[in-house]
């Protein structure tokens, strides 16, 4: 299960909306000061976002809280969005390639098509299971005292 902590900032029936910090990972990471994602990272900064989660504690706003999500959820997720339009992009570029010859044109074109059906598909499969509990990220616990978080309203 992959955690995160957060700042619960409202309750909304069974969801809290949970304020947390992005943070890089290149902090714990040997070859920051080479890299050039650790540079990015210095630069953007870190930023606060609102998770909703699913709460089955009694909380309060301002409670400091732990959310989990399964690491399958975010495996296939991440497969989902990412491999879906890159497949269905070589897919459309060889059916236009097969239908209509060698055109490189033709064959690019058939590409943006399919790359475009995949991202509607990925579209549609949120849009039918944006309620579905098992894509939510889950409150686990509370936490007292103090959270491994930097202050999140700067």
């Amino acid at each position: 299960m992959l955690e995160e902590y957060g700042r619960v900032v409202a309750l909304d029936g069974n969801l809290a909306k949970v304020e947390t910090i992005r943070t890089s990972s290149c902090q714990s990471c040997e070859a920051k000061s080479t890299c050039g994602q650790g540079s990015i990272a210095k630069v953007v900064g870190q930023k606060s976002c609102i998770i909703s989660a699913l709460n089955s504690l009694s909380l309060q706003v301002g409670d400091e809280v732990v959310l989990g999500l399964e690491e399958s959820t975010l495996v296939k997720s991440a497969l989902l969005v990412y491999l879906l339009p890159l497949v269905l992009m070589i897919v459309g570029a060889g059916i236009f390639q097969w239908l209509y010859g060698a055109n490189d044109l033709v064959t690019a074109f058939g590409g943006g098509i399919g790359f475009l059906a995949g991202f509607a598909l990925v579209y549609l499969y949120n849009h039918h299971h944006k309620n579905d509990e098992s894509f939510q990220p889950v409150v686990l616990r509370a936490v007292t005292g103090a959270v491994p978080i930097q202050t999140l309203n700067q």
